[in-house]
């Protein structure tokens, strides 16, 4: 098998990458094509750290075989998230936007769809929070009045 190097410009740490899984990100795929980027060259990456640089590309390794029948129908559903991808998704969410970010800037647009997902999912787990909080946490919803009833909430 082919590979390539993927440096993050943070540091030394030099990731070995199959070609064919480093493909599956658009700008890397320009470059191995357009600039003969191939086999043993190093590609240094600028702007994203090696933590979230490796994260990309391993789920990318994980993914390089999906049928793109597969990858159109997940993208396409909002509900069906694929098991190992909840797993490795399952990451605070400033993390996930890095990740999202350094998808989205290497071009891999299925993990950018699955991060979008995730977010979508914590935003809206959030939003339903609040919401409890808002109405009081009991179901039902709360007034609160004019007057001087130092703020207390009167159900309706």
């Amino acid at each position: 098998m082919d590979y390539i190097m993927i440096q993050a410009n943070d540091d030394n740490y030099v990731l070995m990458v199959e070609i064919e899984t480093a493909r599956m990100s658009k700008y890397i795929r320009c470059l191995i094509d357009y600039f003969k980027m191939g086999n043993g060259k190093i590609i240094i990456i600028h702007g994203i750290d090696r933590r979230v640089l490796a994260n990309v590309f391993r789920w990318c390794e994980y993914h390089k075989n999906d049928p793109p029948s597969l990858a159109c129908q997940i993208l396409m559903s909002v509900k069906v998230i694929d098991p190992w991808d909840c797993d490795f998704l399952s990451m605070d969410n400033k993390s996930l936007y890095d990740l999202l970010v350094a998808a989205k800037c290497l071009g891999v647009s299925g993990l950018v769809n699955i991060c979008c997902k995730i977010l979508k999912i914590h935003v809206d787990d959030v939003r339903d929070n609040e919401f409890i909080n808002l109405n009081g946490g009991d179901g039902q919803s709360h007034q609160i009045l004019p007057g001087n009833h130092d703020d207390e909430a009167i159900p309706q």
